[in-house]
């Protein structure tokens, strides 16, 4: 579980640190003032596309894990790495995995505007939400799992889990 529109809009709402634990410690959404600076730059950003007929990227948003490692790098974002520049994750076309590539500079301005769990409460379905218990990313799966109409619903932690990765100890500890 991932809310994209939230990041857009908000930033990620952690410490970008991990504690000891591995988990990661909440830090307060972006501000309305913030966001709207924000938007105008990406606003502003458009017109400058429309008229060159191009758009800017940003600085490529992936890491090579065997040299762009840094002590300060959080660790989901080495993780993020891990998955998405190695076999297993990679293609292509994605940003996330090629390296000369980015999102634009303008890429997240329809996301700010779109909260995608807007309807959650309508939900009549039975419904499961899975997350990681050590992920960055968790409170988006409990948030969204509170916001759920459905009375017939599940939140399950997967012990020892990241946003994409479950510890080998507890793999090996499970089977």
């Amino acid at each position: 579980m991932y809310d994209m529109t939230r990041v857009a809009a908000n930033g990620y709402e952690i410490k970008m640190q991990a504690n000891a634990d591995s988990s990661y410690d909440r830090a307060p959404a972006q501000s309305a003032d913030a966001r709207y600076k924000m938007k105008l730059n990406m606003s502003n950003a458009r017109w400058e596309t429309s008229k060159n007929g191009y758009t800017d990227l940003l600085p490529t948003n992936n890491l090579d894990p065997k040299k762009d490692f840094t002590a300060e790098t959080p660790k989901f974002i080495k993780e993020y790495a891990n998955f998405y520049r190695t076999e297993r994750g990679y293609h292509p076309r994605s940003v996330n995995s090629n390296p000369d590539a980015s999102w634009t500079v303008t890429g997240m301005l329809p996301l700010i505007n779109m909260p995608i769990l807007k309807y959650t409460a309508e939900l009549k379905s039975p419904a499961l939400v899975v997350h990681g218990e050590i992920a960055h990313s968790r409170y988006f799966g409990e948030d969204a799992y509170k916001a759920l109409g459905s009375k017939d619903k599940e939140l399950y932690i997967v012990p020892g889990a990241t946003h994409g990765f479950i510890r080998q100890q507890h793999r090996q500890n499970s089977v």
